[in-house]
């Protein structure tokens, strides 16, 4: 799961990282939280997570994109997933082009309703 400038601010992370422990549990696999280069250079996830030209390179089962716009450098470093799912408040953001599904709505609420959902699950 990869944060972009659209999806987190310091305070909105710990819900976001619930959400990856969350989905690792519900999926039994291996779920990690990544970032664009505008949130890793804000401080708010660590350089060693961030996805793109100027980061790593990652190639998932599924890449959930949360309020990542679609900046060439960022699909550079995930194009190769397997499946791609986006959020993203924007209904035109180029991500839409690359993803397998794209969900128009804010990224909080996405957050906030798949916690609620998997924690009553659970």
């Amino acid at each position: 799961m990869s944060v972009g400038r659209g999806a987190v601010s310091g305070s909105e992370l710990p819900l976001v990282r619930r959400l990856v422990d969350l989905l690792r549990v519900y999926l039994d696999a291996d779920v990690e939280l990544a970032a664009s280069r505008p949130v890793v250079e804000s401080g708010i996830v660590e350089r060693e997570r961030q996805v793109g030209q100027t980061g790593k390179s990652v190639r998932p089962d599924l890449y959930i994109a949360l309020g990542i716009s679609g900046a060439v450098q960022h699909l550079a470093g995930m194009r190769e997933s397997a499946w791609i799912m986006a959020v993203n408040s924007d209904p035109e953001a180029p991500i839409r082009r690359v993803s397998d599904l794209f969900v128009v709505g804010t990224v909080q609420e996405f957050v906030r309703t798949m916690v609620q959902t998997l924690e009553a699950s659970a």
